[in-house]
């Protein structure tokens, strides 16, 4: 009896010094004081609704268990802790749209393995790729949507020229929008329709308030003063004719 007695005094003591190992993947330290959180959270959000305050404690423990289980097959790890990390940081008290945005980041990352569209040069992915990623380093899903938003404008701009733009006046557009936005597609796309939208109002005729020979110089006036920003040549152009009419009156 002494001896069974000491055998399991023997088996205590020894359980209690063995090491904690929690789950590599998800720690049960990385949701500390959960329980605290989603009460404080919930009677926040529910302060004198005791019914939707206790459906917001539900959804918040269903989240929390849904976070605590183990990184998807098929994510590296670093990654992995990276969308965990901005997740965390962007909803510290909130598990439901934490849970949300780990599903959102991890869907994202998938969409980020695909490769070159068939339609896109490859040089020019490169440089969307790279543009992304140094603006969205540790969100996936806007690094995502950048990507789209990217390979949307390049699909703009291999579009050609418009037939009511001259070649001379298109040149002029696409060499000043790629000096100011080498690097970025959508605001290069933007540039351009920009300065398209400018040169049809240029194509136009003059106030009907302002005499034409008048307008004639300052319609020169300001096409050598803006001989490469036609958006810039219109606004000119407006400015001069009412400073015109102002002296005039």
């Amino acid at each position: 009896m002494k001896n069974n007695i000491k055998r399991v005094m023997v088996f205590v003591v020894f359980s209690f010094c063995l090491p904690v190992i929690a789950h590599p993947e998800a720690p049960a330290e990385k949701f500390p004081n959960s329980d605290k959180t989603i009460k404080d959270y919930c009677k926040k959000q529910w302060p004198e609704n005791e019914k939707l305050r206790k459906h917001c404690e539900e959804e918040q423990v269903k989240a929390l268990e849904a976070l605590k289980k183990v990184k998807p097959e098929g994510i590296e790890k670093e990654k992995y802790e990276t969308l965990r990390k901005h997740c965390e940081e962007e909803w510290p008290h909130n598990f439901a749209m934490r849970e949300h945005c780990e599903t959102e980041q991890i869907k994202a990352l998938n969409k980020l393995k695909e490769g070159t569209p068939e339609d896109v040069p490859k040089s020019k992915f490169q440089v969307l790729k790279e543009k992304c990623l140094k603006t969205w380093k540790e969100n996936f899903t806007m690094r995502a949507h950048c990507r789209k938003e990217q390979i949307k404008a390049i699909r703009e701009l291999e579009g050609g020229r418009p037939e009511d733009i001259s070649k001379e006046n298109y040149g002029i557009i696409t060499d000043a929008c790629l000096e100011s936005w080498p690097d970025n597609f959508s605001m290069r796309a933007h540039c351009v329709k920009e300065q398209v939208e400018a040169v049809r109002k240029l194509q136009k005729d003059g106030p009907d308030n302002v005499p034409e020979k008048e307008f004639a110089e300052i319609r020169q006036k300001c096409s050598e003063k803006w001989s490469d920003n036609f958006s810039m040549r219109v606004r000119c152009e407006e400015k001069e004719a009412r400073s015109f009419l102002d002296n005039k009156d």
